[in-house]
This record gives structure tokens, C-alpha cells and sequence, in this order.
């Protein structure tokens, strides 16, 4: 027992005690008082992003459990988006009520917002003003030209800055041609143009960039914005289907831009003929069944 009561009177013991009691007190200090430390946002899934027509809700990810009614009433989007609010834990999910216009630069401002368990008359306690940027895409279409240098190519009008950037080389004559959903590529179909003038139309599939850059799915409630692919130069034109031993006809672009069909007939034996598929990185292949045309 002495020996006991001997080793607790060294010192290195008695400062551990002394240090316990310390941190003992600073949590009962902390657990009577709150701690006062600001909430603040920590993340804003549309911060510095380009947004479009398919993007309808952003998520503002908080610190700590948030007052709603604060957050709600302090809440300014400029040029004003109106939208419904919803929130799960520390999540705020805002829905636009319509799709952002085009050609805007938006910020989104908060400030005199408070957590949920912080002291209404303690100013410290309030959140940190947070200010986040984001913009809509600009407004453009593409348009087959019939004049001058335009004729028989595709070109990109951009209505926000009114510029216009003929996109397909000048040896092609395009037929026909598909936007891609993410607006960063159109799949088109051309004959060359010297063949053309011979009455030779031997149409192919291509696709050209058009500078824009791509429209990313838009980020769900809870979940990070995805990484924008780089935007690839404009005019950038790819061979995607030659006309070597079949002639290819009508053709079509499926909804997400993932699947290409073609109609196509056999140059040594035209009673072949029918629907090709095209997938994503796979060379082309007949469609099984009967053949048929697209309308």
C-alpha cells in the first residue's frame, strides 16, 4: 500500500492528474456554454459550373444541423430563380420551379443564417456569409448553309455573343445531321464534294466538335456535381462509318447519344439490305430480323 502512495507522488503523475482535471473542466465548460464556433457551407454543388436545361436542383451541404427557417429566409439567388426547398440532416436541396435562362451569370448569396442549437442573441454564433457563382449556358443553334462559304456545311450561331463558326470541312457536303444530347458534338452525314459534282453520292457518317462543352448530368441531392469533361476544340471531324461495300441511307441518333442505327445496302447485291447498329466503341453490325427502313 505504501509503495502505492509513493508512485502517485511523482511528479509526471501529478501533472497527468493535474492535466485530466484540466480537459475535465474545459468539457464541462464547453457542454454549460455551447460551443460557439460558426456554422458555415461546406459544399455547393453548382459552384462554379456551367448549367442547362437539364439541370433543375442544386444541394448547399452545411457544417452542422441548420435552422431551416433562417436558412430559408436569408437564401438570395441573383438574377432570382424561383424554386422549392427541401432538406435532409445538413443537406438543403433547392429545386427550380423552371429551367435557368440562357447566357446568365448567377450568384447565390447566404448570410444571418443560424445552426439549430446555437443562442439567437449570440451574434458569433451566426454563419459565415458565403457567396457561390454559377452560370447558365449559352444559346445556340446549328444551321445547314445554303450561301457563299457556308453552303453545304454546318454552322454554329452562338446567340449570346453573335458569332457564327462554320464547323465541317469544306470538302464535305452534309445531308443530314443529329446533335448529340450534351451538345458537344453533332453526328452528321456527307458527300464529298468533288464526287458530288460528278453525281457520285457516296454519303458517309461523321461527327464534328462544336466547341461547346459538354452537358454533365446534373448532380442528385447529397451527391457532388461530376467533373466537366475538357472542352475539345471546335471543328474536330471523326469518320464513323465509310461507304466501302455497303451504301448508307437513312440514319438516326439514340436519345442519350449512345446507339447510332442505319439503314444501309449491299453495293454487290442490292437485295441486301437493312438496319445497322453502331455502339460506343464497337464496330458496326446488321441488326437480327427482317429488314426494315427507318421513318
Amino acid at each position: 500500500m505504501a509503495r502505492s502512495r509513493l508512485a502517485f507522488s511523482q511528479p509526471i503523475d501529478r501533472s497527468a492528474i493535474l492535466l485530466m482535471i484540466a480537459l475535465a473542466r474545459c468539457d464541462q465548460l464547453v457542454l454549460i456554454k455551447g460551443d460557439r464556433t460558426a456554422a458555415h457551407v461546406r459544399d455547393f454543388s453548382w459552384q462554379g459550373q456551367k448549367v442547362g436545361l437539364d439541370d433543375r436542383a442544386f444541394v448547399l451541404n452545411f457544417s452542422r444541423p441548420m435552422d431551416h427557417a433562417s436558412v430559408e429566409s436569408n437564401l438570395r439567388i441573383e438574377p432570382p430563380l424561383q424554386g422549392r426547398i427541401s432538406w435532409a440532416g445538413r443537406r438543403m436541396a433547392y429545386t427550380l420551379n423552371d429551367p435557368p435562362p440562357y447566357g446568365y451569370d448567377f450568384k447565390l448569396r447566404l448570410q444571418d443564417a443560424r445552426d439549430r442549437f446555437s443562442d439567437p442573441n449570440d451574434d458569433r454564433t451566426r454563419m459565415q456569409p458565403y457567396v457561390g457563382e454559377f452560370r447558365s449556358r449559352d444559346q445556340a443553334f446549328i444551321y445547314l448553309g445554303i450561301e457563299g462559304e457556308e453552303a453545304g456545311r454546318l454552322v454554329l450561331y452562338n446567340l449570346a455573343t453573335e458569332q457564327r463558326k462554320i464547323l465541317t470541312p469544306a470538302n464535305l457536303v452534309v445531308v443530314d445531321f443529329k446533335p448529340y444530347p450534351q451538345g458537344d458534338r453533332i453526328l452528321f452525314a456527307a458527300n464529298d464534294r468533288a464526287s458530288q459534282t460528278q453525281n457520285l453520292l457516296n454519303q458517309q457518317l461523321y461527327t464534328v466538335t462544336t466547341g461547346l462543352p459538354a452537358q454533365t448530368a446534373p448532380a442528385l441531392p447529397g451527391q457532388r456535381q461530376p467533373e466537366a469533361e475538357p472542352t475539345r476544340p471546335v471543328g474536330e471531324t471523326h469518320l464513323v462509318l465509310d461507304d466501302r461495300d455497303y451504301q448508307n441511307m437513312q440514319f438516326d441518333l439514340s436519345a442519350d447519344g449512345e446507339k447510332i442505327v442505319v439503314q444501309r445496302v449491299n453495293r454487290q447485291n442490292p437485295a441486301e439490305y437493312g438496319l445497322w447498329l453502331i455502339e460506343s466503341e464497337q464496330s458496326p453490325r446488321p441488326l437480327e430480323g427482317q429488314p426494315g427502313a427507318i421513318s
